[in-house]
């Protein structure tokens, strides 16, 4: 049916802008009307440095699309289901999941440099009939993801720290060989099982409740980080997550804010008043002061979910064998001195110190005196630009596992994280009871919300001492925040159904 809409095109860029990294750009975002219950989206979309190879790590980057709408008569926010994709430029491939939530937008062969393909056009089915009227509001917005496939992979580097609780082959300090999806039994000493090391000390705030002598059951449907999946190229920028309040209703929004935090930790997102209520003064920096709630619901509205702790170990160290306290770059030594900035607390900040060799990474013991985030993929242009090592980046060229801000991830010691089914992903629209499998935004009982999460990776706050910034590091991995905010909280979402 031909709805008559007045169709007003807003747009949102749901990524970060800095030298050296994408700079993703959203343009000429327009509509036609087919004169049925569907709509034509089309536009333009950009970004740098993209790449596709199919040897060595034999991966990609991409870009996560999806679509908000609004009109007169339904003034909230609501998720654009995609019907089908109309056109598809040259060069590239575009991938619809079955639930339609959003597409991947991707290079369609191998190749390294910028990308710029015009007149996409995704069709945008329409459930209701408006008034004539009516005037709709149509967001295109944009997330950097990058492609980690199937593959098999190392769990625990083999360092002998039983201390920190880290994956082991079981019954043994070896690393974990993890090769399918399947239904796992962890703990024991059987080694075919996952397990931790035999001196584990659950003092290290991990109360798992498997251990060597105590054998669990890890269910199939559980991402074990075996099967492919795309992740985010960075940790949640404040740009990202103002954008992300500024299209919910009033009140969710405000559950969703902090108010009053402002200025704590580097926080910049504040309330302005006007009809973008909230705007961050630093869009690019990594978004701190996130609760398990606020992370989950962002997870939900943009269609992706969070990352398990197992994906979190393959995103950084990937197929290659690990390596005794390894960082996500991949070696065992980092910058252990505190950085000087250059155009800081701009979109182009960056360091001008470092030294060759040596992994960047923020942490209390490289943070200068006003501690917090930095912007996201900050060490993209340091010493040694381009190299995996300087720029802290992980096997596939994710950026931040190591240090900034320590990710969200679901864990396996606990039957609420072991519940975790990785087809579960948001589908644009956030329930306030959370979504079945994910671990609870709502009181069941003491201590219950958020129970089955942990965080991974250390941050601004972590001497590098303590090891926390290390890939296999468990010391923090069921720490189950719930509904407290965190300084050092933030991190990454993943998407495996595409």
């Amino acid at each position: 049916m031909h709805h008559g809409l007045i169709l007003l095109v807003a747009l949102i860029i749901g990524s970060s802008t800095f030298l050296q990294a994408n700079n993703i750009q959203v343009n000429n975002v327009g509509y036609e009307d087919t004169g049925s219950d569907v709509y034509l989206v089309n536009f333009d979309i950009a970004w740098e440095n993209s790449w596709r190879t199919s040897t060595l790590e034999s991966n990609n980057d991409a870009a996560w699309v999806f679509i908000k709408w609004r009109s007169t008569s339904t003034p909230e926010w609501q998720h654009g289901v995609i019907d089908y994709i109309n056109t598809v430029p040259s060069g590239c491939e575009i991938i619809l999941p079955a639930d339609q939530v959003g597409v991947f937008i991707q290079r369609s062969f191998d190749g390294i440099g910028d990308v710029n393909y015009e007149n996409i056009s995704l069709a945008w089915a329409l459930e209701d009939v408006f008034p004539e009227s009516d005037v709709v509001e149509v967001c295109v917005y944009a997330i950097e993801m990058v492609y980690i496939p199937q593959g098999a992979y190392q769990l625990g580097d083999g360092l002998a720290l039983g201390s920190q609780n880290d994956f082991a082959q079981g019954g043994s300090t070896s690393s974990f060989t993890m090769d399918n999806e399947f239904i796992l039994s962890i703990g024991g000493n059987s080694p075919d099982n996952l397990s931790i090391q035999p001196n584990f000390d659950q003092a290290c705030d991990v109360f798992d409740d498997f251990d060597t002598g105590t054998v669990r059951t890890l269910p199939s449907v559980f991402p074990k980080g075996f099967q492919a999946f795309y992740a985010m190229k960075y940790e949640i920028s404040e740009g990202q997550y103002a954008a992300f309040l500024n299209a919910l209703t009033p009140d969710q929004a405000a559950d969703r804010y902090q108010d009053g935090a402002y200025g704590f930790m580097r926080y910049s997102i504040r309330t302005t008043g006007t009809t973008l209520k909230y705007i961050s003064d630093s869009p690019e920096r990594a978004c701190n002061v996130l609760s398990w709630v606020d992370f989950a619901q962002y997870a939900d509205w943009s269609g992706l979910r969070p990352m398990s702790e197992l994906e979190y170990e393959k995103a950084c160290r990937g197929t290659r064998p690990s390596v005794p306290g390894e960082f996500a770059w991949g070696t065992a030594g980092a910058f252990n001195e505190q950085y000087v900035f250059e155009f800081e607390n701009t979109e182009n900040e960056r360091i001008i110190n470092g030294i060759e060799g040596l992994g960047n990474c923020m942490s209390a013991s490289s943070a200068p005196v006003d501690a917090g985030p930095r912007r996201t993929g900050l060490f993209a242009e340091a010493v040694g630009s381009g190299n995996r090592i300087s720029s802290g980046a992980s096997l596939y060229g994710l950026l931040d596992l190591t240090g900034n801000l320590s990710e969200i991830v679901i864990c396996i010691g606990t039957p609420e994280g072991r519940d975790f089914n990785g087809g579960v992903h948001g589908d644009g629209t956030i329930s306030p009871l959370g979504l079945p499998s994910w671990p609870a935004l709502i009181d069941s009982g003491p201590g219950t919300v958020g129970r089955g999460m942990g965080i991974k990776g250390g941050s601004y706050e972590s001497p590098l001492e303590l090891d926390l910034h290390r890939v296999s590091n468990r010391c923090f991995v069921n720490v189950s925040t719930g509904i407290e905010r965190g300084e050092s909280l933030g991190g990454r979402l993943v998407r495996s159904n595409f």
